[in-house]
């Protein structure tokens, strides 16, 4: 009796998700088609050269032989940035 009630909860599942993914799909081609971009804004990510000059103390700590988390600490930067960098 629970074997088949998991079943059915499984199915229930499954369909609940596959619903979902086709209003997600749906809307957002109806926003394309109203003309609304979506992600990132062009121009809003710095470029590697300039990045590592903006970072300039973060690439020396590392050519230093610093890790990562040390020269987040040191350099009081994310750790993301570090790595980015």
């Amino acid at each position: 009796m629970a074997a088949i009630m998991m079943a059915i909860l499984s199915e229930v599942a499954a369909n609940e998700a596959e619903v979902l993914r086709d209003r997600i799909l749906s809307g957002l081609a109806k926003a394309k088609i109203n003309g609304i971009v979506l992600g990132r804004r062009k121009g809003t990510s710095i470029p590697p050269d300039k990045l590592l000059q903006k970072q300039s103390c973060i690439v020396r700590k590392l050519k230093e032989g610093q890790s990562n988390r040390n020269t987040a600490a040191v350099t009081k930067k994310g750790f993301g940035t570090v790595v980015s960098v």
